[in-house]
């Protein structure tokens, strides 16, 4: 199959007129057939080829910015002796756990972002409710805007607020 997909490439650089590209489509027809016969797991594999390919360049692009010293080079084989031995389990493991973290990561930032949205909107809050007692709204109007059945919750909320200078956040509010 390597030696197909090979063929197919090879056949596919620029160049080469009508009988190649004729003989591209022929080869690429063959690809396709044993890529059908041998199954998914002959995807599979080319993958797991393709990705072992692509971190031993990273592995030996980075062990060649190292200092090079015995540890490095420590370091560099064993993480070359583990990639050998990598199968397309680990493979799908490794993905797995990336978009494990990745998710966790991104649950994180909207926690944060959620947060301060909500410290902000309850700073506009605070802001109208001192507005409106330098207003002398009644006690009952605000029980009604804060969605509260009791008049004597909204008075308590309110001199609870009024007892306490303006925040850091309740001065953006208001500009």
């Amino acid at each position: 199959m390597v030696e197909q997909i090979r063929k197919v490439r090879d056949l596919n650089r620029p160049g080469g007129g009508g009988w190649r590209r004729r003989r591209a489509w022929g080869a690429q027809g063959r690809l396709a057939d044993l890529m059908m016969v041998g199954g998914p797991e002959l995807v599979n594999e080319a993958e797991l080829r393709h990705w072992k390919n692509h971190m031993m360049v990273e592995l030996l692009l980075e062990f060649a910015g190292s200092a090079m010293k015995p540890d490095d080079t420590t370091k560099a084989l064993t993480r070359m002796e583990t990639l050998h031995a990598a199968t397309y389990e680990d493979l799908q493991q490794a993905r797995k756990t990336v978009a494990d973290q990745q998710a966790a990561g991104e649950l994180a930032a909207a926690i944060d972002d959620t947060t301060s949205l909500l410290e902000r909107l309850e700073a506009v809050r605070d802001a109208t409710v001192r507005h409106n007692a330098a207003r002398d709204i009644s006690h009952n109007d605000l029980a009604t805007a804060m969605h509260l059945k009791s008049r004597a919750t909204a008075q308590t909320r309110r001199r609870t607020l009024l007892k306490t200078p303006p925040g850091e956040l309740e001065q953006w509010a208001t500009g």
